[in-house]
């Protein structure tokens, strides 16, 4: 998949976004997109579907430096130290570092 180079940073062109896909069904269509090529990762604190976001990456083997990943935050929790809570507890859920 093509990418985008910007600041030292390649970013692939094309991300796949999670947005509204429930838990349970969410660890096949993840790991789908991601046979299919696809290693810009979209998912969000309140979507609450880290967990099968990282089991799908898991599942086939993807370490982190394979992957983009975009994780937002909601935005009462921007101040510095609630910023750190919560990016700390998604990458948790979605098992990387």
């Amino acid at each position: 998949m093509a990418a985008l180079k910007t600041q030292g940073i390649e970013l692939p062109r094309v991300g796949f976004g999670t947005f509204r896909m429930p838990r349970d069904g969410c660890q096949p269509v993840v790991e789908s997109a991601l046979e299919l090529g696809y290693r810009h990762i979209d998912t969000a604190e309140m979507y609450q579907n880290e967990e099968a976001v990282g089991a799908a990456f898991a599942a086939l083997g993807l370490g982190r430096k394979q992957l983009h990943l975009t994780f937002k935050v909601w935005h009462e929790k921007l101040e510095s130290e609630s910023l750190h809570l919560a990016l700390d507890v998604g990458l948790g859920k979605l098992g990387v570092d």
